[in-house]
C-alpha cells in the first residue's frame, strides 16, 4: 500500500508515527527520475507489548482478618492471564492446585485453616510480568462458655458422718487452674488440684 504521508527535506524522507501491525510490515522507499529508478525494503516486526498481570484478591477483603470459621473462600480477580497454567496458588507456604481460575476469576473454596495465622499467596505469571498478591487469616476458634459438674459426692444435697470430704469436678473449656477458683463455705480455698 503506497503513501504519501511523509516529509522529503534535503534528500531525507522521514515518516512519523506509522502505524505497525502485530507481525511483519515491510517497508519500500523508492526514487525516480528519468534515468530510472531505485527501490530498498525493510521489514519490522511488531511484537505487541504484552500487559503484566495483576491479581487482586476480593475476599476476604482485609488483611489481615480475623475468622471464627474453621473453613474459607480465597476470591481473586486475575487480569492479563490466558488461563490457570499461568497462576499459582500458595496456602501456608505450600502450593495448592484445588482453585478454579475462569475468564479473570479466580476462587479457591472451603479451604481448611490452622489455628492462628494462615496466608495465602496467589501469583500470575505471563511473558510482560508477574504480580503476586497475599493475605492473612487468623483463624480463632470460638470460646465456649465453662461447664462444671460436680461428680463426688454423687448426691446434692449429700449428708455424711464424716468430718472431711472429697469434692471431684469435671470442668470442661478451661485451659488452666488460675481459671478455676474454689470456694468452701463461701471462702475461696487453694487447696485442690487441676489436671
Amino acid at each position: 500500500r503506497s503513501t504519501t504521508a511523509f516529509d522529503f527535506v534535503n534528500n531525507q524522507l522521514t515518516a512519523t508515527n506509522v502505524v505497525l501491525n502485530p507481525g511483519s510490515n515491510t517497508f519500500t522507499v523508492t526514487g525516480r527520475n528519468s534515468a530510472g529508478q531505485d527501490s530498498k525494503s525493510t521489514v519490522i516486526i511488531y511484537r505487541e507489548r504484552v500487559q503484566p498481570p495483576v491479581v487482586t484478591i476480593t475476599n476476604p477483603n482485609r488483611n489481615p482478618t480475623t475468622v471464627q470459621t474453621a473453613t474459607i473462600n480465597i476470591v481473586a480477580t486475575i487480569t492479563n492471564i490466558a488461563d490457570r497454567s499461568g497462576v499459582t496458588f500458595a496456602v501456608n507456604g505450600r502450593n495448592f492446585t484445588g482453585f478454579n481460575f475462569s475468564g479473570t476469576n479466580f476462587t479457591a473454596n472451603n479451604i481448611t485453616l490452622n489455628q492462628g495465622r494462615n496466608t495465602f499467596v496467589i501469583t500470575a505469571r505471563n511473558e510482560g510480568g508477574q504480580s503476586t498478591q497475599s493475605t492473612v487469616v487468623i483463624y480463632e476458634p470460638p470460646v465456649l462458655e465453662p461447664s462444671v459438674q460436680i461428680t463426688t459426692p454423687g448426691q446434692n444435697p449429700y449428708t455424711t458422718n464424716q468430718s472431711t470430704t472429697t469434692i471431684n469436678a469435671t470442668i470442661r473449656n478451661v485451659s488452666s487452674r488460675n481459671d478455676v477458683t474454689f470456694t468452701v463455705n463461701g471462702r475461696p480455698s487453694s487447696n485442690f488440684s487441676f489436671n
